[in-house]
């Protein structure tokens, strides 16, 4: 799966007014995450929780939080309490679908994963997040269909270009997979997995050649 940098999660309204400590608490905690202080912004946010523990705001970034920290069950725990609150939220379905496959519940995490991509059918982010997890449980096809998607939604995605490489070597659709690596190249020249991708695809090449 992938894990990118990204900043605190969007507000989203609570389900009851916070009191003025707990938004100030809050407000802290967003501060303290957009400055890469999670452990900080984590303990600002089990404060605010203790005084708010049914704010769905707070609940998501704890559990993005607990996701950071490789804590998947207790990131699954709380993305599971905001997502009654908010079942349609894209973000969520996707960090709860990276956090079940990564604990090891991958049925339900393509349930969560396909579900973003229902939502949202123009997201990059949630196509990439499926092709991942199908590719890791060997659904290539799929797999490839799903990072089709992602570049058709955002054409300068390389992770997705080299996912979508790799997947077509072991597809046997060697040409097609040589044409992604190059164009992650044109992208990125010195990307040193597109160069690796496009070596090895070459030295098997005439492996086989003189067999």
């Amino acid at each position: 799966m992938t894990s990118s940098t990204e900043p605190a999660p969007a507000a989203c309204p609570p389900r009851l007014p916070l009191s003025p400590v707990a938004a100030r608490l809050l407000a802290r905690a967003r501060r303290e995450w957009e400055q890469q202080q999670y452990h900080a912004a984590e303990l600002s946010l089990t404060s605010v929780l203790a005084l708010a523990p049914d704010d769905a705001d707070t609940i998501r970034m704890l559990g993005v939080a607990a996701q950071r920290r490789g804590d998947h069950a207790k990131a699954i725990e709380y993305f599971r309490r905001f997502l009654a609150a908010s079942p349609d939220d894209v973000a969520l379905r996707i960090n709860l679908g990276i956090a079940l496959h990564e604990y090891g519940d991958v049925d339900e995490a393509l349930v969560h994963l396909r579900r973003a991509c229902d939502l949202a059918p123009r997201s990059p982010v949630a196509w990439f997040n499926l092709g991942k997890a199908l590719e890791k449980q060997a659904y290539i096809e799929e797999a490839v269909d799903a990072f089709h998607r992602t570049i058709d939604t955002d054409r300068s995605h390389v992770p997705a270009r080299l996912s979508l490489a790799r997947a077509l070597v072991s597809l046997g659709e060697v040409d097609a997979a040589i044409d992604e690596f190059r164009e992650v190249l044109c992208r990125d020249p010195g990307n040193a997995e597109a160069w690796f991708g496009l070596s090895n695809i070459n030295t098997t090449h005439f492996d086989n050649a003189d067999k």
